[in-house]
């Protein structure tokens, strides 16, 4: 664990910066891409007593996704009977608790039909000295790694009848943060200084109306949910740092330093759940419960719908989580239990094949992660699925824990790291 390499972040080469290849600093890894750029291999089988190095208790179900500094795991965590919101911190040597520090909030705040989506679903990110996270209504936290508390910021109440899950991004000096959807108020984006949590900028959601025309498994209802849990991420294009982001019905480009709007595209629904991801400068989103798949070129400049949309696909896939990109394929699973490759450049489908373990719940809420030419990803039942990133579909293998699991693989100096409802589990 202790090789250095410069690192591309954000689409930026900080040649003073150097890191450890091996750290998973956020949600989607050390360069939100869902990659892992360790040479090391990991394991392609295990279950509940095969290749597992430990499993730590959780005192309640969980949506989040673990990240990893050095020796160090961290998920945030609510616990029901406390009424507690959490970051826990884990050795990742031996699985023990380290510290667990929060906040108690007794407020009614809506979900989805807990255990669906438990409160604390958005995930941690650190910076290898501080760690942030977000408990939504119960406000934004930032600890020392060795759990002090540096800075607390309320943001108000956040209110959607799914409750939340967006979790915060760091670039520069900043902690970017969508805080929302909210139902009761405008859900706001704002780029926080990460070291004191002042408020350096803040853009309200565009104003937007769904209708009975959208394109989605609600068309024709009026009500239909309306909403983005869509993390943000960073793409460079010509030099220019843009801080791509979803919101309903648009997908927005913005100066990450300003929170300036470059551009905006439409041709997404108004229901997103997964997060962007970026090929040779262009952007792929997709809609969720049935909405669109489109690719746009970033980099351009106003209403670039007409000019800079590369392909819209109306193939419908109910999905809630963010895929993988290897060569010329994008790869994403969804809450069928199916499995999908898209081509780059068309957005035409080459395969859609069922990915299944053992388990009865073959649905995919988190998100693939991508280490060689293997994606793992977690389905509801807690099966590790391993499949090939290839434009032949090839199942590896099926691992089943035998517990619930709506979260995301992390990969850390060969090792995986797995949150089940239950357990937080090191695979190795």
């Amino acid at each position: 664990m202790n090789k250095k390499i410069p690192i591309l972040v954000y689409g930026l080469l900080f040649t003073s910066l150097m890191t450890y290849a091996d750290n998973w600093t956020s949600w989607r890894g050390l360069q939100s891409d869902g990659v892992s750029y360790e040479k090391t291999s990991f394991p392609t089988t295990w279950d509940r007593e095969k290749n597992v190095k430990w499993r730590a208790e959780l005192p309640s179900p969980g949506n989040s996704s673990p990240v990893i500094w050095e020796d160090k795991v961290f998920i945030t965590q609510a616990v029901d009977r406390t009424h507690e919101r959490l970051v826990m911190c884990f050795n990742r040597n031996d699985g023990q608790l380290i510290w667990k520090k929060g906040v108690i909030y007794t407020a009614d705040e809506p979900t989805w039909k807990r255990p669906r989506n438990p409160y604390c679903s958005g995930s941690p990110v650190t910076d290898g000295t501080y760690v942030y996270a977000t408990f939504a209504s119960a406000g934004v936290f930032c600890f020392d790694l060795d759990g002090n508390q540096i800075w607390k910021r309320d943001l108000g109440f956040q209110h959607h009848e799914f409750g939340n899950g967006v979790s915060p991004m760091l670039y520069e000096n900043l902690l970017i943060l969508y805080h929302g959807p909210n139902e009761s108020e405008k859900s706001v984006l704002y780029a926080m200084d990460k070291k004191t949590g002042d408020t350096v900028w803040k853009v309200d959601d565009p104003n937007f109306k769904a209708g009975k025309d959208r394109e989605d498994n609600f068309r024709g209802n009026a009500n239909g949910s309306v909403a983005s849990f869509s993390t943000p991420a960073i793409i460079q294009v010509n030099g220019r740092d843009e801080l791509v982001t979803a919101y309903p019905k648009w997908i927005v480009g913005l100066g990450p330093s300003s929170g300036k709007e470059y551009w905006r595209s439409g041709g997404i629904n108004p229901l997103v759940y997964c997060s962007p991801v970026f090929f040779e400068g262009n952007v792929i989103m997709l809609g969720g419960y049935g909405g669109p798949a489109l690719a746009v070129k970033c980099g351009g400049s106003g209403n670039v719908t007409d000019s800079h949309m590369l392909w819209r696909s109306k193939a419908k896939s109910d999905r809630l989580s963010t895929g993988v990109i290897k060569g010329n394929y994008h790869y994403s699973c969804d809450r069928s239990g199916l499995a999908t490759c898209l081509d780059l450049k068309t957005g035409k489908r080459i395969w859609r094949e069922r990915a299944r373990g053992k388990g009865k719940d073959t649905a995919f809420w988190g998100s693939s992660v991508l280490a060689g030419d293997l994606i793992y990803t977690v389905n509801k039942s807690g099966d590790g699925i391993i499949f090939k990133a290839s434009p032949e579909f090839e199942l590896v293998s099926a691992n089943p824990l035998g517990e619930p699991s709506n979260s995301t693989p992390a990969l850390s100096n060969g090792q995986i790291f797995i949150r089940t409802h239950e357990a937080l589990w090191c695979i190795e």
